[in-house]
């Protein structure tokens, strides 16, 4: 009688883990899509300011955090969280700039290759093969990011360009935080804004437009919303399997459709629908198939 109670003692361990992991996926979700509308408030001021501002927050809150926990915020790897850091800066800078000068909708689903790249990268750090399936499935991703080119007028190729480089470097910050397994994530997180800060300080001193009324609270917002959205991906991940709750992700599209239409006056056509169908598509179902390799591994 006790082995099958201490069979599903793990079990419900598992599910409750589960559960929780799901939770703080949706709450990263909601507060990257609050994220996101800040941003598309704040055309007037340069992307390249956002992050800025976006630094200094998450620096402080960061730094704050570690200290009541009694962590030391310089981290071990320090090679790894300075390219974890630069990565994560240019392509925060890039997806910014995107979110400011197309469809919200259009930007995020670009974003959303970042998971591809992840793997090709993967291959050349970690040393995992990309399976022959997996680059059928970024084909059936890079056919929906065609079809969002020539779905709307307002998707120049430039922009469109500019949103496949942050989702690469993305894919190469997410490599960075693998290599970084023995760092807090706190750690992680404060050394994006340890990098990101002199940088975009520099920039901000040569292209400095001045914020003025509301744009103060909604810089505020901004960085508290992000800081939110990375500590509750982070502890998502931790808990859950990633292939059952990376997929969760993808709701965020939802808000921008939503948003594009009822907030910005743009409405998505019936090809820019199916592009975006069919880049989520691929992404799902390489995340599928990865979970899949590792249940059979």
């Amino acid at each position: 009688m006790l082995e099958p109670a201490a069979m599903k003692k793990p079990h419900s361990s598992l599910t409750k883990n589960n559960k929780k992991g799901i939770q703080m996926m949706l709450l990263s979700v909601l507060f990257f899509a609050a994220m996101n509308l800040i941003v598309k408030y704040l055309p007037h001021l340069p992307a390249t300011e956002l992050v800025l501002f976006r630094a200094i927050v998450t620096l402080i809150m960061s730094f704050s955090m570690l200290t009541f926990q009694g962590i030391s915020p310089w981290g071990k790897n320090k090679r790894w969280l300075i390219i974890r850091g630069l990565a994560g800066t240019i392509a925060l800078t890039m997806y910014f700039y995107t979110v400011q000068n197309m469809p919200l909708s259009a930007a995020i689903t670009l974003q959303y290759l970042s998971p591809f790249f992840t793997a090709f990268i993967a291959g050349y750090l970690l040393k995992e093969k990309t399976q022959s399936a997996q680059w059928g499935f970024f084909l059936v991703s890079f056919l929906g990011i065609a079809m969002l080119k020539w779905s709307s007028e307002v998707i120049p190729t430039d922009l469109l360009l500019i949103g496949v480089g942050s989702s690469m470097l993305s894919g190469l910050a997410y490599n960075a935080v693998r290599k970084l397994k023995d760092e807090n994530p706190l750690v992680i997180v404060m050394y994006f804004s340890l990098i990101a800060f002199p940088i975009m300080l520099v920039f901000a001193l040569f292209n400095w437009v001045p914020p003025t009324g509301w744009d103060w609270a909604l810089l505020l917002g901004l960085g508290v919303s992000t800081q939110y959205a990375q500590l509750y991906m982070t502890k998502s991940y931790h808990l859950s399997e990633v292939s059952t709750v990376a997929p969760l992700k993808y709701l965020g599209v939802i808000f921008a459709i939503a948003w594009d239409i009822t907030l910005f006056d743009f409405i998505p056509s019936g090809m820019m629908f199916i592009a975006i169908g069919l880049v989520i598509a691929g992404v799902v179902l390489n995340l599928w198939y990865q979970s899949r390799q590792k249940v059979n591994a």
